[in-house]
């Protein structure tokens, strides 16, 4: 199963975040993959409750949930 990490908002299609993350991945030799987590305001606890369980191993948080 390939490890997860994440980024938490709404409305970051826009994001370079999953383009940097992988590039700095693959350069640390590490099969992970990082995914955009755009979350409703009202599905935000189950997003967190979703990173808490194995693949995850965590996300980076933005807008408007900083």
């Amino acid at each position: 199963m390939r490890k997860k990490l994440g980024l938490l908002g709404r409305n970051i299609a826009y994001s370079l975040s999953p383009r940097l993350h992988h590039a700095a991945l693959a350069a640390a030799g590490l099969d992970w993959e990082y995914r955009l987590l755009d979350t409703e305001p009202a599905n935000f606890p189950e997003a967190v409750d979703k990173l808490r369980r194995v693949p995850w191993l965590g996300a980076n948080v933005t807008v408007p949930y900083k």
